[in-house]
């Protein structure tokens, strides 16, 4: 109901985690023992952040995207992959003529990738 969502709203919004949908890590923040975070202290947030177009744009400034993986947001490596593709392979798949064959090779290459990670 509208009640709950606020709560959960009004609680990520705090940087807590609703009850029930926690982790110890989250737990121990929550209670303020920082201990949990200062091991992630090392990551070159930065850097990371730059990976992600969307993430450097001015008008996104004090954003948090937390949404499902249908509206993650995409780094710059995959967008200009899929650029590429878009623009030079992005013919029918499996119709047996040269720009086809490119096309199920790339494809082909981005499952075995999936299926190795």
């Amino acid at each position: 109901d509208a009640t709950m969502n606020e709560r959960y709203f009004s609680l990520y919004a705090k940087g807590k985690t609703p009850p029930g949908s926690s982790t110890p890590a989250a737990e121990a923040r929550d209670a303020g023992d920082d201990a949990p975070q200062r091991k992630w202290n090392h990551l070159p947030v930065d850097s990371i952040r730059a990976e992600f177009p969307a993430l450097t744009d001015a008008n996104h400034d004090g954003w948090a995207f937390m949404e499902n993986a249908g509206g993650s947001q995409v780094p710059r490596r995959v967008a200009d992959a899929m650029h590429h593709y878009m623009c030079n392979n992005y013919v029918q798949l499996g119709a047996g003529y040269p720009h086809s064959d490119r096309a199920d090779a790339t494809v082909h290459r981005a499952h075995q990738l999936v299926k190795t990670f």
